[in-house]
């Protein structure tokens, strides 16, 4: 049996935490569940889950998010309270069972539904959680989970019958990256006792889709406030104490250097690196104001980004930062990210090669973990469009191998969204993520069996939003660490299997426009016509520094010659259109789906949102670059009204999704208001305004007649 690393987990508190006595669990969920979509009268739930007293919180908050359809009652005895068929409710019993990982669990058929014996304190609630969703159950978004309309008693095959359930990978986690203002900044780093709600309930989340690790990023301007100091840090504490008492391991995201913190992380160094032997007296106060006293289980090491230090220096100081750590803290684990970055000043000789400065974490003879890094939607193994100037990130992957054949600890670590003016943002809608991450973790692990190494143990996802379907990729992406998926088209399958012939339907379009974005964006290089651009982006272009993959500018297809022209139109033109098409065909099929009843609306009605965006925005690149690419005068006009008409059918589907968006309080996401971060809005401001299509515009008309309006930043 695999060794499970998550064993630390049981620090104080990390056993289950105090009881919770019958009343008070009955109490607790009518107050937790009383808002959740499909709640029935707690009193009369159509299941119930039996639990001895000291796993009640347990089972309490993995049921907390889907109402009252589902009630808790503590038992002597589970087993007999599963066993009875009596009635119309389907029962479900948890015993805690000594023989069992603390991660595993078995199933076992009963006369009244399902009896789960699992590990304590995760195994009960992974069991319980699979037992939910063999009854229709899926915990999607954080505050809304799909609870069918009507229950039924599940029947397990024969050889699921007592079969020993347990995880894929030991390390299946996520960071929350928070040095953005998405849902999970305004949760985990501004106090408060809803926002803490709202905090648990995200732990909860990621737990019953099989996680086992959250981590978030720690922002700069905490600790140079005192003001803000304390109550973070009182916050902080109790998250983390929250997540030990469900078995969950945390950690939090710092940064060494200031002098490549260009959004307000956390950092540990002001200006340039100073002299190795002055790095150890300087970080230490730093770090004592996070370790021991917030009860931390990971440091995370971040570098920044397109800047690096001189080889040495670097390595010192993560030696010095890891050695600080140990002494504050024997138990805290560290890990650093081996991000990306094909620059000239980010390769730097090392015992006599030349390797990307990431790289060097890897190399410290400290036993810090690498996170090997990929964005936006590249995999390891394909083309990565120019994405901060990689072709394709083929020596990270090589990395990642040699580690493994190694034998060392090494985890990878992709993304689930980019955001910044690339996807949510825009916004579009793009299963293709689905696609990737199943890809990275399918091949890596069929290269290592075929090549006889150890296979990848460790998976961490880079978060960094969940609406307009993006909650898919990060159930996806815990779900590819808890279990091997044969092929990615079962991935929204089952995400949309309690959904009937709709759901079907649904999950066959996601896949066919999930491989339709892999062919025109990655495979052709379309991704930077549907992708935004901001002020920051250009001006960092014209430094060198690029991130999203790169575009001509409108101008620049305006004024090209013949020869150029006639490149573009079959480079990007052609397919663009024909992608549009593709996509126009798919929304067209996804709104003529009917709900079979009200638990599928939001869920269908989301997808159809998200199709049609995206539809729209790939025919609003195609006329807008026909119109900049376009010499006849009235045809290029006729063109950009095209455009303007397609950005106004997008403003109302953008209206329409952000009057039902999942998060309770979606206000925050939209509106314009101060916080921490470098971004003074909630993260879907961009999209609520469209302001990518509108600066878009703007430089066409420029570009095209001849106009000099300044367009939106879309920054600031």
């Amino acid at each position: 049996m695999r060794v499970h690393r998550n064993a630390r987990c049981a620090r104080p508190g990390g056993e289950g935490g105090p009881a919770l006595r019958a009343p008070l669990v009955a109490a607790l969920l009518q107050l937790l569940g009383s808002c959740s979509e499909g709640a029935d009268d707690p009193s009369h739930p159509a299941v119930v889950v039996y639990t001895a007293s000291e796993h009640a919180l347990l089972a309490e908050r993995t049921v907390a998010v889907l109402g009252g359809a589902v009630g808790v009652r503590a038992s002597e005895d589970p087993a007999a309270a599963a066993s009875d068929g009596n009635g119309s409710t389907v029962r479900i019993g948890l015993l805690a069972d000594a023989t069992v990982c603390g991660e595993c669990y078995r199933l076992e058929q009963t006369a009244g539904g399902l009896l789960v014996r699992g590990g304590t304190p995760l195994g009960i609630q992974y069991g319980l959680a699979d037992a939910l969703e063999r009854l229709g159950v899926r915990f999607a978004h954080p505050e809304r989970a799909y609870v069918p309309a009507r229950w039924s008693r599940p029947a397990l095959a024969p050889e699921e019958q007592g079969r020993l359930v347990e995880p894929w990978m030991s390390f299946r986690g996520m960071q929350l990256h928070t040095l953005h203002p998405i849902d999970a900044y305004f949760d985990f780093l501004e106090p408060g006792e809803e926002n803490l709600a709202r905090a648990k309930a995200t732990l909860d989340w990621v737990l019953a889709n099989r996680g086992n690790f959250v981590q978030w990023v720690a922002l700069d301007v905490v600790q140079r406030s005192p003001e803000r100091y304390e109550p973070w840090a009182e916050h902080t504490r109790r998250i983390v104490e929250y997540a030990h008492r469900r078995g969950l391991r945390v950690g939090l995201v710092i940064q060494i250097f200031g002098h490549s913190n260009l959004q307000r992380a956390w950092d540990l160094v002001d200006g340039e690196p100073p002299p190795p032997d002055a790095l150890p007296a300087l970080v230490r106060p730093r770090l004592e104001t996070i370790v021991p006293g917030l009860q931390l289980d990971v440091i995370s090491l971040d570098f920044g980004e397109f800047f690096a230090a001189e080889p040495e220096t670097f390595v010192a100081a993560i030696r010095a930062v890891y050695d600080t750590l140990v002494a504050l803290d024997p138990d805290i684990e560290v890990n650093a990210k081996l991000h990306v970055g094909n620059y000239d000043e980010t390769r730097v000789e090392w015992m006599g090669e030349r390797i990307f400065y990431y790289f060097l974490a890897a190399e410290t003879g400290r036993p810090i973990v690498p996170w090997i890094h990929t964005v936006m939607y590249y995999n390891l193994f394909e083309d990565a469009g120019g994405a901060y100037l990689h072709d394709d990130f083929s020596e990270h992957r090589e990395l990642l191998f040699r580690l493994l054949r190694e034998g060392r600890r090494v985890a990878y670590y992709p993304e689930s969204a980019y955001w910044v003016a690339f996807d949510i943002s825009v916004p579009t809608y793009l299963p293709v993520y689905l696609r990737s991450r199943w890809l990275d973790v399918h091949e890596i692990a069929r290269r290592a069996e075929a090549d006889g190494h150890p296979a990848l143990d460790e998976h961490a996802i880079f978060s960094s939003g969940w609406e307009w379907g993006y909650w898919q990729n990060d159930v996806a992406a815990l779900r590819l660490g808890w279990q091997r998926v044969p092929q990615w088209e079962q991935l929204p399958a089952w995400m949309y299997a309690p959904m009937g012939e709709v759901g079907a339907r649904l999950a066959q379009a996601i896949v066919s426009l999930g491989e339709a974005q892999r062919d025109a964006l990655i495979g052709q290089r379309l991704a930077a016509y549907l992708a935004g651009r901001d002020v920051a982006i250009d001006v960092g272009e014209t430094m060198g520094i690029v991130a999203q993959p790169l575009r001509p500018s409108l101008q620049t297809i305006a004024t090209a010659d013949a020869a150029r022209l006639a490149d573009f139109r079959a480079r990007v033109l052609e397919p663009l259109d024909g992608f549009a098409a593709r996509c126009e065909a798919l929304a067209s099929e996804v709104a003529s789906l009917q709900a079979e009843d009200d638990s599928v609306t939001p869920w269908l009605e989301e997808m159809r949102d998200g199709f049609e965006v995206t539809a729209l925005r790939a025919r609003f690149a195609h006329r807008l670059w026909s119109a900049a690419a376009e010499r006849d005068r009235a045809r290029a006009e006729s063109a950009l009204a095209e455009a303007v008409s397609l950005r106004d059918r997008a403003h109302a589907v953008v209206q329409r999704r952000h009057a039902a968006l999942h998060a309770r309080d979606g206000m925050r996401l939209l509106a314009r208001r101060r916080n921490a971060t470098l971004y003074p809005y909630g993260y879907l401001r961009m999209a609520h305004e469209l302001c990518y299509w509108d600066r878009e515009l703007v430089e066409a008309r420029n570009a095209i007649l001849g106009e000099s309006r300044a367009p939106d930043d879309c920054f600031f």
